[in-house]
């Protein structure tokens, strides 16, 4: 699902303090991950299982949604919703 063409430049959404790696992937592939309110684009390997769980992986970069206590906070905080 993660698309290249047209890619642009994001910051990965990990929960990892000071996180700054960027992945590019196209708008609309980071709009299509985005549209689901839990759902966050991350680089390999940044995922905490404590939190989330790996939903796609596409090369070097992965799916992840927050469930719990961390997927309320996600849903809540989430201006598309």
């Amino acid at each position: 699902m993660l698309g290249y063409d047209g890619a642009r430049p994001f910051i990965c959404e990990c929960s990892r303090d000071g996180c700054t790696l960027r992945i590019d992937v196209s708008r609309d592939a980071y709009e299509a991950v985005r549209s689901h309110s839990s759902r966050f684009l991350t680089r390999l390997g940044h995922e905490y299982d404590e939190l989330e769980t790996v939903v796609e992986l596409d090369g070097g970069f992965q799916v992840v949604e927050k469930y719990g206590t961390a997927g309320a906070i996600a849903l809540a905080g989430d201006p598309r919703s």
